[in-house]
């Protein structure tokens, strides 16, 4: 049986207290702070990734002179 999470209100809400603590003391050892400001759906989600993927884009390009898109590309 496999099961699908399509909302952030499907996800029980001990769950998310979990991941934030771990994303809140996972930097501890290098003595970095991490602050969690809250939680966010899927529509917010997929914005940051396509974003965070231009910005990899766009760097790469201008680094090394070649499209960066077509090594994303090839690695799927």
């Amino acid at each position: 049986m496999e099961l699908y999470v399509e909302t952030i209100e499907q996800v029980p809400p001990h769950l998310l207290k979990e991941i934030t603590h771990f994303f809140e003391t996972y930097k501890n050892l290098e003595n970095k702070h991490v602050i969690i400001i809250g939680w966010e759906g899927l529509k917010t989600a997929t914005n940051i990734l396509q974003e965070a993927k231009s910005i990899y884009v766009e760097q790469n390009e201008i680094a090394d002179g070649h499209s960066a898109l077509n090594k994303l590309s090839d690695s799927y």
